[in-house]
């Protein structure tokens, strides 16, 4: 098994990315150009699972533009998925096959729910004055 193989089987995994699993030293080592090859293929499976249980909207059509790149489009271009899953090592059958199964479990309601961290809060500003919490 290629180590690329390892990063496709990550894309099957839960929603919950540790920073050093996000940091991976696998991918730290690639040249840029594979760099970019490995970021077009995350983004095309994150907006296949982002969008894959919207029916409208902005995450519908990404769902629908990932779909078609990712099981229909020619594999002659130069960012083909034929042609980044070869640079990278990774079996292209086997990516197809882990993203049907876990569309399969999503319809099934089997899928891993994705845990959303809450929403940052703006930072004060330097100037502002500081509120107290502690009773005077």
């Amino acid at each position: 098994m290629s180590k690329a193989n390892a990063i496709v089987d990550g894309f099957t995994l839960p929603d919950i990315v540790l920073p050093s699993q996000h940091f991976n030293p696998r991918t730290k080592h690639l040249e840029p150009e594979k760099q970019l090859m490995l970021a077009v293929l995350t983004d095309a499976v994150r907006c296949f699972r982002m969008g894959s249980a919207c029916e409208q909207g902005p995450r519908r059509r990404l769902f629908a533009d990932a779909e078609w790149w990712l099981f229909r489009a020619e594999e002659s271009g130069l960012f083909s998925l034929q042609n980044i899953c070869d640079a990278l090592e990774i079996d292209t059958r086997r990516l197809r096959r882990g993203v049907l199964d876990w569309r399969a479990r999503e319809l099934a309601g089997e899928a891993s729910r994705m845990i959303r961290r809450p929403p940052v809060l703006p930072v004060k500003q330097a100037g502002a004055p500081r509120v107290s919490s502690q009773k005077q």
